[in-house]
């Protein structure tokens, strides 16, 4: 699992692509894995703030996490948690974790 910190801006459609590789360096093949991520204020809560829309490109380890502009508007300034996980019934795996900070549009 690697950490990265997210930088959103309120009111903009957010993407990040990444390549998912293994101990050796290899691109992942994420074939038959679903995928799920999502934002939330503290660990503990039971729900969350946002949920990102997840493509992948299979054998390629390809993904791209998105928040679409009308998710992001919503959002208050603050720093948010989120990981991204990919799972099957048999395993899961985390994918990336870290903070979410959401910023204010400068130019409006």
């Amino acid at each position: 699992m690697n950490s990265y910190n997210l930088s959103i801006i309120q009111g903009d459609s957010f993407s990040l692509d990444i390549i998912v590789k293994d101990d050796d360096g290899n691109p992942m093949n994420l074939d038959g894995y679903s995928l799920r991520g999502k934002m939330k204020s503290r660990y503990s809560d039971s729900s969350g703030i946002a949920e990102f829309g997840i493509t992948q490109g299979g054998a390629s380890g390809q993904l791209s996490i998105e928040l679409d502009s009308l998710v992001t508007e919503t959002l208050r300034v603050y720093q948010y948690l989120y990981d991204v996980e990919a799972y099957k019934p048999e395993n899961s795996f985390k994918i990336l974790n870290g903070y979410a900070n959401v910023y204010p549009e400068v130019t409006t």
